[in-house]
């Protein structure tokens, strides 16, 4: 008599689910290779982990362009494995606030084209920057609410004003008595005239609040203020833009634009 035996269905089911998954591992696996080689350009969002930025642009083996603007967790070292990508050829790290002077040392060495506004850590007076910009780094740096964000903004301003609001400690005290919107704002934009003077530059800074209005980006002035700004003739800083002074104006109801 022939004699046969039945697999359990349960056991039958398990074992094509294995075959299956590997199956299906295998094809993602290879896909993903495939798009590995063909991605030339990595843009990730602002909550993005350090590990994951550099494990994607490790992987991507022909990636020429990366954005990270306003990724926080992007500091020095994460940069510098970055730059090594032999095909890389431009970044942009615009608003990645852990970035310190020695990563835009390491991007000035590079031959990788690079853009880095708003990265307050990173910049000192410099030449290089125009008004809007020095504006927009000392304003970040307020914003921070730290003692490295006020000895940074006292940084940028000019040598006769720091001789008046001096040294940092009594400004920061005096910016945090009288002018603790500064620090505490959830935004701020700044508002350059169209017509840039090539010595100084009056421009305004409004410093918002979110208001419970549904529209989104919709923010609440809470003060106005006007930052005069210019360009120094003479001394270690020749050449450069920083603040001469600081002016309150009254400030409108409400904005909907642009904010840093």
């Amino acid at each position: 008599a022939r004699m046969t035996a039945e697999l359990p269905h349960e056991l039958i089911y398990r074992i094509a689910y294995l075959a299956l998954g590997s199956l299906a591992r295998t094809v993602c696996t290879e896909a993903n290779a495939v798009v590995n080689v063909l991605v030339r350009t990595l843009t990730f969002a602002p909550d993005a982990p350090k590990a994951v930025v550099q494990s994607r642009a490790a992987r991507c083996v022909a990636v020429t362009k990366i954005r990270l603007v306003d990724v926080l967790a992007v500091d020095d070292m994460c940069l510098a494995k970055l730059l090594t990508i032999s095909t890389l050829s431009s970044i942009d790290v615009s608003g990645c606030s852990m970035l310190t002077p020695l990563s835009l040392a390491r991007l000035r060495a590079s031959p990788v084209d690079f853009a880095a506004r708003r990265c307050w850590r990173m910049w000192r007076p410099s030449p290089e920057l125009g008004p809007r910009e020095v504006i927009e780094l000392q304003v970040l740096a307020l914003r921070d609410n730290s003692a490295e964000g006020i000895q940074a903004a006292f940084d940028w301003a000019s040598p006769a004003n720091q001789a008046f609001t001096g040294p940092a400690s009594r400004f920061g005290r005096m910016i945090a008595s009288g002018f603790s919107i500064m620090l505490t704002s959830s935004r701020a934009r700044v508002v350059c005239p169209d017509d840039i003077d090539e010595k100084e530059v009056h421009a305004k800074v409004l410093f918002l609040n979110d208001t419970e209005s549904e529209t989104p980006g919709r923010y609440a002035a809470v003060q106005t203020f006007e930052w005069v700004v210019s360009k120094q003739e003479e001394g270690d800083h020749r050449g450069c833009w920083m603040t001469d002074a600081v002016i309150p104006i009254n400030a409108p109801r409400g904005t909907h634009q642009p904010t840093i």
